[in-house]
């Protein structure tokens, strides 16, 4: 299997495609596709097409069939070769295929495939080859015209991207055609049929901006049985479009935009224009079937997708290799858009949680690549979160370095600039740059963001106070496999954020000051008297202040060397960034669990005291101002993730690791039994009427606070009392009887499944309730199956092996089911790493099985395998072996790809 670099991808093809005109005879066993190609040759060679699973029956140039077998085409090796002799030197000429798919035996949802009752399409990367005869790539742009003809009974809603130009009956069949009027790669390309409801709404631009009061008409999609549950995607629809005009000055240049909802998805939604099509579990909320925490996903996934509508639509990637063009420019709008709509400073944290949590250890792993891959074997294989949320962090801190204001100036600049072309990551980072008067010579170096890997650590160290100014040295280091292939790692440029606090005053005695760091060692002097506000910063030899260090988290990196406890617990009280307090708590909880995991202690004991004293002021803080940081202070009372733990650490030993992890939580539950009751019962009274439900962030921070402090009041273990358990089951079957939320209800599940072997039987009662409470809801029974394989109660792996057999997974072929056992348990470091061995084996031949149905989805499973380099030898002989077994069958491009990487 060879890899595609971007010399054996080449150049833009030499030939365009002016029109694509597209008829579809709907079938769920054999659909037939008549492809009409407007084709204008600008040199004189064979035109290779694409073609997966295709069964040909003709091909005609200019209204003439052709011959097969090599005198005029032939198929060869997943491409139909078209012979230029065939053409004859014509300027133009159109190029006719006639094929057949199955939709029905489609299981890798790429292509067309059937979902439930409905035909669709999901065409990124590659899957437009496997509908029709393409050069299937994302710089051959062309207008498309699509013809759909289909059983009215069968198919009473058929969709294309583009307007709706024609829809007539021709007897039992009925006919739909759409026309869209831009040009489009061939992977925004979108069908969907079968029996759809629909809602309608409309959205009119404000009356300033670039497109004022302009009306665009609304549409959402689904089976009937789902559509009630839809009203609240249709609402961050119009929140997204809004913000989008307003803030970013893009308007919608269609006048229509639909978003449909689909069961069987490898991925969580699609952009494709004007027709985004999603995910069962990325569309579907409401009080009764979501949590608040898939409302607020539901509103960056569909904000996501309709932001691609110029980063990746009117402006398009000309090849795989810079999808991080779309995807880390998106990720980023998303998130803008997330703190826009929601708690800024939370969905911050939570955006750096999940990057340290699942892109750290990717960046530290055999998996680790560039955010521009310099090659690749399977595409599917390179939608990563360094690709996503690395990519999206590399645009934040080009923001930083050029400012708010001329980063805005340089986004209009590169959209105007390019729109309706395929262009590549440095023509956009050039742009901004370029709008903010910088020049070439000075930015170049940043463009090793793209080119190295892994995660940058910064060490700061201070070298000298006087009266107004601090010096500190800053270094960077980077790992041993950062440099670009063949090359050596080079120094970033990145920005540079710090603050002072104070520690008698407790304020902040430096406002924010921004560097930029170039070279592998940096000094620099904090000056507390440039600025408006002078300020003299004394004390440091009294331990007088603390630095506050990568504000905002304006560059993805690891900082050292500002450790101290005292600092810490000073950051974590007074620190005016949010995130650094935030991540003051997470380096105090690290503190503690390290220094538990290098004793091997797994024994609660006495809280740390800078644990407990800055726990003590957060809770007086939150009463202080009446609850209005409720989520903030939730996400402070959760303790670092274990993979983003691992991600810092030589070698792990990750059963151990959760053992200490669990210890400190025991010792701050016991430690703060007394509070979180009280608060718990407060916030509980203040919410037991949910008839007055609100999806507002006041009202999730305060169901996310109240079930924070019920997590923590009902852990039961081997430690715990008979009459704590005793208390503990009174009171989660009290508030259980009485939730009125299926967030509620699911928090209880959650806490339910993390219980003991002590507590079998009341699980096996939670177990089968809430199967019974989900199981006619294929969406909410995914949820039922990840609450057992995500519990680190050590009778997790009993548990999920049982769930092998089980009907709703063992015979389902969708990829929701397969996250929810077996991607959830490969996560589930404590389990997965169980010291039988019997972890690995259960992911390794579920991954194999399911490789068979769905090589993408089971390709991403697999990756947990490989990425076995700090454990103990004897967990990576465990991890090898079965690496070696799955490497040893017959697997698909995309799994082959990554049991393969170790080797």
């Amino acid at each position: 299997m060879c890899f595609v670099t971007p010399e054996s991808y080449g150049p833009t093809p030499p030939f365009e495609f002016e029109h694509v005109d597209l008829t579809f005879y709907l079938d769920e066993t054999n659909t037939k596709v008549v492809s009409k190609l407007t084709v204008k040759p600008k040199e004189s060679k064979d035109l290779c097409l694409n073609g997966e699973e295709l069964k040909l029956e003709s091909v005609e140039l200019d209204g003439q069939k052709l011959e097969a077998g090599g005198k005029d085409f032939e198929e060869k090796e997943g491409l139909l070769i078209v012979k230029k002799d065939s053409w004859g030197g014509k300027e133009k000429f159109v190029l006719q295929f006639t094929n057949f798919v199955n939709p029905t035996a489609n299981t890798a949802l790429m292509g067309l495939y059937k979902s439930a009752n409905l035909l669709c399409t999901q065409c990124e990367a590659e899957g437009f080859r496997r509908i029709t005869y393409f050069i299937d790539r994302p710089d051959v742009m062309s207008k498309y015209k699509v013809t759909l003809v289909g059983d009215k009974a069968r198919y009473p809603v058929m969709l294309s991207n583009g307007n709706l130009i024609k829809s007539e009956d021709q007897g039992s069949n009925h006919v739909c055609v759409y026309e869209d009027p831009s040009k489009k790669p061939c992977y925004l390309f979108a069908v969907v049929a079968g029996p759809l409801g629909v809602l309608e709404d409309t959205f009119k631009n404000p009356s300033d901006g670039p497109d004022p009061n302009r009306e665009i008409k609304l549409y959402c999609y689904a089976e009937e049985k789902y559509l009630a549950r839809c009203k609240w995607a249709l609402e961050c629809v119009k929140k997204a479009m809004f913000w989008d005009y307003t803030v970013w000055h893009r308007p919608y240049d269609l006048d229509r935009f639909s978003i449909i909802c689909i069961e069987d998805f490898n991925v969580g939604a699609m952009e494709n224009k004007s027709l985004t099509t999603y995910n069962i579990s990325c569309i579907l909320g409401c009080k009764d079937t979501a949590t608040d925490g898939r409302l607020q996903r539901i509103s960056a996934v569909i904000g996501h997708e309709y932001f691609h509508n110029w980063s990746g639509n009117r402006v398009t990637v000309e090849s795989w290799f810079n999808v991080t063009l779309k995807e880390g420019l998106t990720n980023f709008r998303e998130q803008e858009f997330q703190r826009w709509a929601w708690n800024e400073g939370v969905q911050r944290i939570e955006a750096v949680r999940a990057l340290r949590a699942l892109q750290f250890p990717e960046d530290a792993g055999p998996l680790s690549h560039p955010v521009c891959p310099p090659k690749y074997k399977s595409i599917d294989n390179f939608y990563t979160m360094t690709i996503y949320e690395k990519g999206s962090e590399v645009i934040n801190m080009l923001e930083h370095l050029v400012g708010k204001a001329n980063f805005r100036k340089g986004t209009d600049h590169y959209f105007t600039k390019y729109d309706g072309c395929a262009v590549n990551y440095h023509d956009f980072a050039s742009a901004i740059f370029d709008a903010s008067g910088w020049k070439k010579e000075d930015y170049d170096q940043f463009f090793l963001w793209y080119h190295q890997k892994g995660t940058p650590r910064l060490v700061v160290e201070v070298l000298e106070v006087e009266d107004s100014a601090i010096t500190v040295k800053v270094t960077q280091k980077l790992p041993a496999h950062a440099g670009a292939e063949g090359q050596e790692a080079k120094a970033y440029m990145m920005p540079f954020t710090v603050g002072v606090i104070d520690r008698e005053s407790k304020k902040e005695a430096v406002p924010t000051q921004k560097f930029k760091l170039t070279e592998f060692e940096t000094t620099l002097k904090i000056d507390g008297s440039a600025g408006d506000k002078p300020q003299k910063v004394t004390g440091l030899k009294k331990g007088g202040f603390a630095l506050s260090v990568n504000r905002e988290f304006s560059a993805p990196v690891i900082v050292e060397g500002l450790e101290c406890p005292e600092d810490l617990s000073l950051l974590l009280g007074y620190d005016t960034d949010s995130f650094n307090r935030w991540d003051a708590a997470q380096v105090l909880y690290k503190r503690a669990i390290m220094q538990k995991f290098a004793d091997k202690n797994t024994a609660p004991g006495e809280l740390d005291s800078y644990i407990k004293n800055g726990i003590q002021g957060l809770l007086a803080e939150n009463e202080r101002v009446g609850g209005k940081n409720n989520g903030f202070l939730a996400f402070c009372l959760g303790l670092p993730l274990a993979a983003a733990l691992e991600a810092t650490m030589e070698q792990s030993d990750p059963v151990l690791l959760s053992k200490c992890t669990h210890a400190l939580r025991k010792e701050i539950a016991a430690t703060f039994k007394k509070e979180f009751t009280e608060r718990f019962n407060k916030l509980w009274n203040e919410g037991k009427d949910e008839g007055h439900w609100e999806i507002t962030e006041e009202a999730c921070s305060k169901r996310q606070l109240r079930n924070a402090c019920l997590s923590y009041i009902s852990m039961i273990d081997e430690h715990t009392s008979d009459e704590d358990v005793k208390a503990t089951k009174e009171r989660i079957t009290a508030y259980e009887a009485k939730c009125q939320t299926y967030n509620d209800r699911q928090a209880v599940y959650n806490i339910q499944m993390g219980w003991s072997k002590r507590m079998a039987s009341e699980k096996d009662a939670a177990i089968d309730k809430f199967y019974k409470h989900v199981e006619h809801d294929e969406n909410l029974l995914d949820d039922w199956f990840a609450g057992i394989t995500c519990s680190p109660a050590d009778d997790t792996l009993q548990r999920a092996e049982k769930l092998r057999q089980h009907p709703r997974y063992a015979e389902s072929t969708n990829p929701n089911r397969f996250r929810a056992v077996t991607r959830a348990f490969s996560n589930n470091l404590r389990i997965f790493h169980d010291e039988s061995g019997k972890g690995y084996e259960f992911v390794a031949q579920e991954v194999a099985r399911f490789d068979k149905i769905n090589g993408s989805v089971a390709a991403v499973c697999a990756k947990q395998l490989v990425n076995y380099n700090k454990y103990s030898p004897e967990r990576q002989t465990q991890m090898k072996a079965q690496v070696d077994w799955l490497a040893s069958q017959t697997l698909s491009k995309s799994t082959q790809e990554i049991v393969s990487c170790h080797k």
